[in-house]
């Protein structure tokens, strides 16, 4: 076959066979030639309960098999202020000259875009007015509103607070900045000064430099009884627009109050006309109530209220402030006067004043997030050039929309600028991911705690925090620059407790799933529609989606309430909906789609059921673990992340083509996605409980702390597999892996060969009757309990298989009802609590005393454990201490599933905490984990703790290669006339993989296969046996060329040196990529123990009396591992402490150096940079540019600079030119060089300061 020849020849040979292999390995043809150039080839076969094969004609080739190595990790990205990407938009206005500029309240700064939407540039508002001296200034200066004068300059208003005489007191602040941000004056106003009252809510400058400032002082409240208005009134109790003189004098008034009036958003026109949005104040409807009222005016007892009160509109003033006119208007938010005429906003709506026509309509499914919260949704502004714009702040997207025609009903709006909220970093919660041509990842909601770069984050279940889709490039870098594409979507739920559920991409379109609506994104900016597949066909149906995928212009959705699959085009068409459950009880918790097939993930029954787009049923088949998640690859194979944080890759019938592990499986992997080129993504975090939970406000029911997080990138590398028998679903799965390093090394020297194992076994529980007690009182409707108790059993019931469960189910209020008895049919189950209400008291004795009935009645199992779960806000309002007390003398457990409320309090717990009997038993808004415990914990799941009972590997070296007598690494038998090394392992844990090793001498030059054969005989812990096979690497064998042989002798000069008194900051810059945990050429140890050695010896010859050194590790990121110090033993200690990561970023480890003499370099010491690398710059990351441009950077800080290049796989042009110059970069061909070219180096250090001094000069 083509992947034999390539095995066989030169790298450079198989990237040129790789056109060949195209037809007969399909899309990853490239992959396999890249794979076999570097002799990497690892195993994993298998196959599980063939089903009807789905999908032939995409399939990728059955013959193949693949293994996954770990290629990236995705993690800390750092977040950096860039114009154009806004957390929050607070503002916009422009200037005559047409640039555009938009306030970010989050950010605190200030970005100015040019005419067109291209960002300028940004800054951070400046700290420029004091306070008066004694006072206790409460925080930082609030952003509110913003607006540029007709001189062009940009005014500011922000807001303070303070402490006087015990009591919190407000300032405002009124600031003017050039176009650059440059700070040119501030005025403070204290309104207790004034002897007004009130805050100051928007600005607005006028030809003459006055400014006007709307203020208002309410005591309006909120009242809400179902979705009737509640009585109450909102009394004015003052309101104004003050004028102030240009230098903050304060000029004149304008009275809303004796109006009943309060005036909102401000703007003034070219011909000094002030145009207000006049709101008449009353109390507010609950947002939730859809449609909701205009208010009506309702006015209390204020002294002098005016009998002429004016209407709800704009209310629009003379030059000299004399009222012209109110056009009536309700419910404006923001206005703008230019060109173009008047325009107001109102929510997600912009209108033409006078005109009933909005122009523009924007998304909807943000209303509650924008009413609720009083936030404005369009901030408008009136450019010079006849164009309306808006600053849209919005959960869809925030950025600038600009409407070139607004003389048109409707306008469509250009985009500039994307959503940075969350910050645009990390990624901190990756709790979904998909891929194709672009990485999609959705994060949780989290907190950002303490200040940059030195955050920690707390996921959390704060319904206002915001969720995006983070877009990344397949090289890991997130996608932002230009107009068209945009790194960050923004997600918004139909209510507060829907949040986003799911992610899929099809090329680059996003979609999106929460439990009621499905989104699609073409663009990062308003979604291009929205609809409800679930409940359309059917209003009344229990719909609660869960997941999406997407493929080829379709899009599928996973129904868990209805228990059906919609699918629907990219219009948002429905082509077709049907039920999952047939003969089987399946509980599916996943959905992945390609062409016409669908695959359902079956976590209980470890199965993925097979299904084409119309519901025919093709079968199902058994996986390895149960499936957490699943999704297709580009060639239709199906991709599983297990339960048990185990990948795996089956051909679409259901042949296991590769297995492997998470690389640290103490973190939790959340779900798994495939690109267009095969890669696999695995997003994973590191959660620590917060201590602190009890003294969270009641809203916050769920948090913990993220300790690590990320994705994790894996690439595949095929191989033709021998036959082997595949190993049944439920026996253990073993993985081998082999490899040598170097892979090109001259004749004479060795080898390095690794054979790994890793594996697991699936495990056991026990059969259990469980019956669920749902509280459905009106209690949970509080704080959306009855949805998040919906969410949380749904998880639950996913992680029970119906072979070895029954469930039923009992809801209580006024009464009990038995909703469904004992039942295998766990899907149904999961319906029946979808379509829950929640209405009337809380009588749970009857509804325990219910379920204990069903389990001690006719459908009582002896065989089977029996669990009563109650699912409740905690809150009773009986005691059925007795009924507990004899369902547990009857051997029934009692466990305990609360979702709390404000009302929720200690008394409560433990009279929670008598029902169950152990606190172990309660479990209090469960984050995903403890879903999982719970679960585990009912049905007493077990985790197998073996591996292999017993495994013997042999390995069979070629006649052209010499063992190296001893090296192997534990002991192996070497039998001589055979060429055979035997090693025979027992009793392996499953937490223990197998790590062998020795090494070879090659004994002819050319392109050699490390080994005839490898292969595995086990018996695994539960009894069965099996066989592996190990891949067989390469290595390229060359002989030696004497004009590359470099002898370093004793070093000497062309010219005698002169010593030179001058102290030294040294900055060692150390390769730690994971290359250099390759063997050192001689002796024991990798090529970064050498690095070390070697460093250090140079280290020590230091004078620590005046020098300082430091240490610098890179590989795919860089460290500073110890800063500049004279501390040789804590030098010794970082070193000792590196650690090996992928990549190479030698620009980063330059950086770093930069970075660590800015931060600890003494003017009186001579700079030194001495970089050690063994590969090459990762210039799909970043050129080579880069790195020059950072070793430029440390010359120009005077620094001498020295490279290493270590091995034959490094740019020596590259460098050199790094280099202070071209004779200051060393080759060390091997690890045996390394200690000679540093004492060179130490010596070469004296002649360099002696000669720099000579010339009078700093060294370039």
């Amino acid at each position: 076959m083509c992947l034999r020849c390539v095995v066989h020849r030169l790298p450079r040979l198989a990237r040129d066979l790789a056109p060949r292999c195209a037809t007969a390995f399909g899309r990853p043809a490239r992959a396999a030639a890249a794979a076999a150039a570097a002799g990497l080839v690892l195993a994993a076969t298998g196959v599980g309960a063939p089903a009807v094969r789905a999908h032939p004609a995409a399939q990728g080739d059955p013959s193949i098999a693949y293994a996954y190595r770990l290629v990236d990790t995705w993690r800390d990205v750092p977040w950096s202020l860039r114009a154009g990407q806004f957390g929050l938009v607070g503002d916009i206005s422009s200037a005559p000259d047409g640039t555009i500029y938009v306030l970010d309240l989050q950010h605190k700064a200030v970005h100015a875009l040019a005419a067109d939407g291209r960002p300028l540039r940004v800054w951070g508002l400046p700290n420029l007015a004091g306070t008066a001296p004694g006072v206790q200034f409460l925080g930082d200066w609030t952003p509110k509103r913003l607006d540029v004068g007709f001189d062009g300059l940009v005014y500011v208003l922000l807001e303070g607070r303070y402490i006087a005489n015990n009591q919190v007191k407000t300032l405002a602040r009124v600031d003017r900045l050039s176009p650059n941000g440059g700070a040119l004056f501030s005025f403070e106003i204290d309104v207790e000064q004034l002897q007004v009252q009130g805050t100051y809510l928007d600005l607005a400058l006028r030809r003459d430099g006055r400014v006007y400032l709307s203020r208002t002082a309410t005591n309006a409240f909120i009242q809400f009884n179902g979705c009737e208005p509640a009585p109450g009134e909102a009394v004015i109790v003052d309101s104004g627009v003050d004028v102030f003189t240009p230098t903050g004098q304060l000029q004149t008034t304008i009275g809303f109050r004796e109006h009943g009036s309060v005036p909102w958003s401000l703007d003034v026109s070219a011909a000094d006309e002030l145009h207000v949005i006049n709101q008449i104040p009353a109390v507010l409807f609950n947002p939730f109530c859809d449609p909701a009222p205009d208010p009506e005016p309702s006015f209390g007892d204020g002294p002098a209220q005016a009998p002429t009160r004016w209407d709800a509109g704009v209310a629009i003033f003379e030059p000299d402030h004399r009222l012209r006119e109110i056009v009536r208007f309700y419910n404006g938010e923001d206005i703008a006067v230019g060109p173009a005429g008047v325009f107001v906003s109102r929510n997600v709506e912009i209108f033409q004043l006078r005109d009933g026509t909005p122009m523009y309509i924007g998304p909807t499914g943000g209303r509650v997030y924008a009413a609720y919260f009083g936030r404005i949704v369009h901030f408008l502004d009136a450019h010079v050039d006849g164009r309306v714009l808006s600053g849209f702040a919005h959960c869809f997207w925030q950025g600038v929309m600009m409407f070139e025609h607004p003389e048109r009903r409707q306008d469509v709006p250009l985009f500039a600028g994307g959503t940075d909220a969350p910050h645009l970093e990390g990624p901190a919660l990756p709790a979904r991911v998909d891929a194709a041509s672009d990485v999609a990842v959705l994060l949780g909601r989290y907190n950002a705690v303490g200040v940059r770069p030195q955050q920690t984050y707390m996921a959390t279940s704060q319904l206002v925090l915001p969720q995006t889709v983070q877009r990344w490039t397949r090289h890991g870098r997130l996608i932002s620059g230009t107009p068209e594409v945009r790194s960050q979507v923004g997600m918004c739920a139909g209510s507060r407790t829907w949040f986003t559920r799911d992610v899929a991409i099809d090329g680059t379109t996003i979609y999106s799933v929460d439990f009621g609506q499905l989104s699609r994104r073409p663009d990062d900016f308003v979604p291009a529609w929205t609809t409800f597949p679930g409940i359309l066909p059917d209003p009344d149906a229990p719909s609660r989606l869960s997941n999406v995928t997407a493929d080829g212009g379709k899009v599928a959705v996973l129904d868990e309430g209805t228990g059906k699959v919609h699918v629907l085009d990219s219009d948002g068409n429905a082509i077709f909906g049907w039920p999952i459950r047939a003969d089987t009880y399946a509980v599916p918790v996943d959905i992945a789609m390609h062409g016409d097939r669908i695959y359902l993930a079956d976590r209980g029954r470890n199965r993925i059921l097979v299904r084409g787009i119309d519901g025919t049923d093709f079968g199902e088949w058994a996986t390895h673990d149960g499936p957490a998640s699943v999704v297709t690859g580009p060639t239709g194979d199906v991709f599983v992340l297990g339960r048990g944080r185990w990948a795996f890759r089956y051909s679409p019938d259901g042949k296991l083509l590769a297995s492997w592990p998470m690389p640290d499986r103490t973190l939790w992997s959340l779900d798994i996605g495939v690109d267009d080129d095969g890669k696999v993504y695995v997003g994973y975090v590191k959660p620590e409980a917060d201590p602190g939970i009890d003294t969270l406000p009641s809203y916050v029911t769920n948090q913990f702390k993220i300790l690590d997080s990320g994705v994790w990138v894996f690439d595949a590398e095929p191989y033709e597999p021998k036959d082997v028998p595949p190993p049944a679903p439920d026996a253990c799965v073993g993985t081998p892996d082999k490899w040598a390093a170097p892979r090109r090394i001259p004749l004479g020297a060795t080898v390095g060969v690794t054979l790994t194992v890793h594996g697991h076994c699936p495990g056991k529980q026990e059969q259990v009757q469980l019956a669920l007690v749902f509280d459905t009182s009106r209690s949970m409707s509080f704080v959306d309990a009855l949805d998040r108790a919906k969410d949380a059993t749904a998880a639950l019931l996913g992680e029970l298989d119906p072979r070895t469960a029954e469930v039923a189910l009992a809801t209580f209020d006024d009464g009990a009802t038995l909703e469904q008895p004992l039942t295998s049919d766990i899907g149904l189950v999961r319906s029946l609590v979808a379509g829950l209400d929640a209405n009337g008291d809380t009588r749970s004795t009857a509804g325990l005393t219910t379920a204990i009935r069903e389990l001690q009645g006719v459908r009582k199992k002896t065989t089977h454990r029996q669990i009563v779960l109650l699912v409740s806000d905690g809150v009773l309002k009986d005691d059925p201490a007795a009924e507990a007390d004899a369902a547990r003398a009857a051997g029934i457990e009692i466990y305990a599933l609360i979702l709390p409320t404000n009302e929720y309090q200690p008394i409560n717990r433990d009279q929670i905490l008598a029902l169950t009997g152990s606190a172990d038993h309660i479990f209090t808004e469960p984050d995903p984990t403890e879903v999982v415990t719970l679960a585990r914990g009912m049905t007493r799941y077990r985790p197998e703790p073996g591996l292999w009972e017993s495994i013997t590997i042999v390995d069979v070296i070629p006649r052209n290669m010499r063992y190296v007598a001893g090296s192997a690494v534990p002991p192996a038998a070497f039998d001589a006339t055979a060429n055979t090394l035997t090693w025979t392992l027992g009793n392996v844990l499953a937490d223990a993989s197998i790590t062998l090793q020795y090494r070879l001498e090659p004994l002819e030059i050319g392109i050699w296969p490390t080994n005839v054969e490898a292969t595995a005989r086990y018996r695994d812990a539960l009894g069965n046996d099996g066989r592996l096979i190990f891949p067989i690497p390469v290595v390229e064998v060359y002989g030696f060329k004497p004009e590359r042989h470099i002898v370093y002798l004793p070093f000497g000069a062309v010219r005698t040196c002169t010593p030179v008194d001058k102290p030294l900051d040294v900055v060692m810059v150390l390769d730690t990529s994971s290359s250099m945990l390759e063997p050192a050429a001689t002796g024991g140890g990798t090529k970064l123990d050498a690095a070390r050695a070697a460093a250090g010896a140079f280290l020590a010859q230091l004078s620590y009396d005046r020098d300082r050194a430091a240490v610098v590790a890179f590989n795919i990121g860089a460290e500073e591992a110890v800063a500049l110090t004279d501390d040789f033993g804590r030098l010794q200690a970082g070193l000792a402490g590196l650690t090996s990561r992928q990549g190479t970023r030698i620009d980063l480890g330059l950086a770093q150096g930069v970075a660590t003499l800015a931060a600890g370099g003494r003017a009186t010491a001579k700079p030194v940079v001495i970089l050690l690398t063994d590969g090459l710059q990762n210039v799909e990351r970043a050129p080579n540019s880069a790195v020059l441009a950072q070793g430029d950077a440390l010359k120009a800080r005077g620094a001498l600079v020295y490279t290493i290049g270590l091995g034959n796989e490094i740019d020596a042009d590259l460098l050199g030119l790094v280099a202070t110059s071209p004779d200051r970069f060393y080759r060390s061909p091997t690890t045996d060089d390394l200690a000679a070219i540093y004492a060179q180096i130490s010596e070469r250090i004296t002649c360099d300061l002696g000669a720099a001094a000579l010339s009078g000069r700093r060294e370039e």
